[in-house]
């Protein structure tokens, strides 16, 4: 196969993840996805150098993306965490199985493989979740943290702009938002790029904003923070910097999940939920040493 491939996955309900695979065939396998309203090519500064040294399975959540929208039905995370296997067996059909199988996923992917994780043993050799917004059921004390993150995202998700005259537009937008303001460089243009789609001479938000509000207001799946503790391979929380006066829910969930179930953990300082935008270097090096 060539240095770059594309694999069009059809799932079983139909819909269809657009996959990139980048990187040396035969080398260890590493999948890549993203948070909730977001795309993995937004991430390019995190896991392009690693194209030299890995093979690198680029996907975005279903109704994300390069992805074709495929309607509201499965959009949820029951679904979105089925998908998991499902692109694992069609890539190994395609590319033969790899060496090392390992997920780096963030947010919303990072939840979502945790529970395809327990559900299919085996599915990954190991895992990497960078700032998982990690559902604490309800009489955990973190409880509250989350289902006010949760709600106070989803009430922004319902309210952001659909349609952009340019990517160029979003980018300024959100080059200009408080919490962004750590972002490296021309990422706001690669995350602007990366979630936008052309239609009838303008750029709409390839996740509309009811279904991305929908995931915020849904993360609660039962079980699966008692799960953690269950998990099936080798896993590491990269958390955000909790110690930030902005630090946010994500950040401290992580760290009550790896010390209630003595998971590896690191927190990268200076970060926020964004932390393989910000810090890029210290994102792939947190990788590299649990790997090794």
């Amino acid at each position: 196969m060539t240095r770059a491939d594309a694999l069009e996955v059809r799932l079983s309900d139909g819909a269809v993840l657009a996959v990139r695979v980048l990187g040396p065939r035969g080398a260890t396998r590493l999948y890549l996805s993203h948070g909730n309203g977001l795309a993995i090519d937004g991430y390019r500064v995190f896991w392009e150098p690693w194209a030299e040294r890995f093979e690198l399975v680029l996907f975005d959540v279903r109704n994300h993306g390069r992805n074709p929208f495929h309607g509201a039905a499965g959009h949820n995370w029951k679904r979105i965490a089925a998908d998991y296997p499902e692109l694992r067996a069609a890539v190994d059909a395609a590319l033969g199985e790899a060496p090392l199988s390992i997920g780096v996923f963030h947010s919303l992917s990072a939840v979502a493989a945790a529970s395809a994780a327990l559900r299919s043993p085996g599915l990954f050799d190991a895992l990497v979740l960078f700032d998982p917004p990690l559902p604490a059921p309800p009489g955990h004390p973190a409880h509250p943290d989350i289902v006010a993150n949760n709600e106070k995202m989803a009430r922004w998700a319902s309210r952001r702009p659909a349609r952009f005259a340019a990517p160029e537009e979003l980018a300024s937008s959100f080059a200009a938002t408080r919490s962004l303001q750590r972002w490296r460089p021309g990422t706001h243009l690669d995350m602007a790029r990366a979630v936008l789609r052309e239609e009838a001479g303008s750029f709409v938000l390839a996740c509309p904003p009811p279904l991305e509000a929908h995931i915020y207001r849904t993360n609660d799946e039962p079980g699966l923070w008692e799960g953690l503790g269950r998990l099936p391979c080798p896993t590491l929380i990269v958390g955000a910097d909790t110690t930030l006066p902005e630090a946010d829910s994500p950040a401290r969930l992580c760290k009550a999940a790896a010390e209630e179930f003595r998971l590896g953990y690191v927190a990268i300082p200076e970060t926020t939920h964004f932390l393989q935008i910000e810090r890029p270097e210290e994102c792939r090096a947190a990788v590299e040493r649990f790997l090794s």
